[in-house]
């Protein structure tokens, strides 16, 4: 078929309308780039998946899909070496795997009454280890857990200690020279521990300065007694951030071990989720599937363009021997609508979609449609 006929036909709006009912950016890619096609075998098969999905969804049993994330991005990066996913990032992995695990099992669970969709979703992997690995080792935010390696446990529990020890050492001095004190909280400057200071008495306590409030009515001392807490600290959040990478690190190499799979299960995730989007479109249309003859006959019973909200319904039928139809009528009285109609319909319907007709309504198979309107 070719662009301009998809244009003057109004197909592009369709292609929006099926987008819309998508939820991936897998699925959202297969409806935007989605074209009429003459082969009759794919045809065919298509046509039976979107007759089921529509059964499945009028069932209320519509497959578990979620938005996502495209993250085939971050499996190209993982390719890297070196290279590791920051928290967040494997949040929208996670969530990619645990819609595709729902999947998975209901691909077996409802064998029965979506066959078709089933044997596509038999060829999922299982990737509930991978998942349940990032979940143990990432909290709700992205943040790596404590218990996400022993070594990470201990530094933080050493970590906690030590922030500990800097605060009361820091709320004692505070106490005793409550007098000078600006406000009696600790407070961070140049990622150390300090005590604000009223100006005036910057040189009651001994220590170092980190600079002062806008207003300059407070300065920032980091006392003598707590610079080796501070460097304890920056030591040990330097060995935290370390061990931190370096799960993450593992984390996405188990990631790109699993990369083509990954990759092979989003490409399923958006023909189902097209399959879904094509079904809700024929909910909405209220739509049949077309069926296709071999005789050069065309029938359409009941048509009514899909576009328009108040579409009255049309009659079209063509016989083996006829070449020419002829539409009369006044102006403004559907003649252009009805061609519009016959166009989009086969336009539709060789696009593996359903079309608002009669379901007795018959179509022959166009190898191309021209248009001049």
């Amino acid at each position: 078929m070719n662009d301009h006929t998809e244009a003057v036909l109004d197909y592009p709006l369709m292609r929006n309308a099926l987008q819309a009912y998508t939820v991936t950016p897998m699925g959202k890619t297969f409806a935007s780039e989605l074209h009429p096609h003459a082969d009759a075998t794919a045809l065919e098969v298509q046509l039976r998946e979107t007759s089921e999905m529509a059964v499945t969804l009028a069932m209320g049993a519509a497959p578990p899909l979620a938005p996502v994330s495209d993250i085939r991005s971050y499996l190209e990066a993982a390719q890297i070496a070196g290279f590791y996913l920051e928290g967040g990032q494997f949040l929208d992995v996670a969530q990619c795997l645990e819609v595709l695990q729902r999947l998975r099992r209901y691909g077996q669970m409802e064998s029965q009454r979506v066959p078709l969709l089933s044997r596509r979703l038999a060829r999922l992997s299982d990737f509930g280890i991978l998942l349940r690995e990032i979940r143990t080792a990432l909290d709700e935010k992205g943040a790596v857990r404590d218990h996400a390696s022993p070594a990470l446990q201990e530094i933080r529990q050493r970590l906690k200690r030590v922030r500990d020890r800097v605060h009361r050492t820091l709320h004692d001095l505070m106490s005793t020279y409550s007098s000078v004190v600006q406000d009696a909280v600790v407070t961070i400057r140049n990622e150390r521990f300090v005590i604000p200071l009223k100006t005036d008495f910057r040189q009651a306590l001994r220590g170092i300065v980190h600079g002062e409030s806008a207003s300059g009515a407070t300065v920032y001392v980091e006392p003598d007694s707590a610079v080796e807490l501070n460097n304890d600290l920056l030591h040990i959040q330097a060995a935290e951030e370390r061990e931190v990478r370096q799960i993450l690190r593992q984390l996405t190499e188990r990631l790109a071990a699993q990369s083509v799979a990954v990759e092979q299960a989003l490409e399923l995730l958006g023909e189902v989720d097209f399959m879904v989007a094509k079904g809700r479109l024929s909910q909405q249309m209220q739509g049949t599937a077309p069926q296709f003859t071999a005789r050069p006959a065309l029938r359409l019973l009941g048509a009514r363009h899909p576009l328009l909200a108040a579409a009255v319904p049309i009659d079209i039928c063509l016989g083996p021997e006829d070449r020419t139809l002829v539409i009369t009528g006044p102006n403004t009285g559907g003649k252009t609508a009805a061609l519009k109609t016959l166009g989009l319909l086969v336009l539709m319907a060789q696009s593996w979609l359903h079309i608002p007709v009669q379901a007795d309504s018959v179509l022959p198979l166009f190898s191309e449609v021209f248009v001049d309107i």
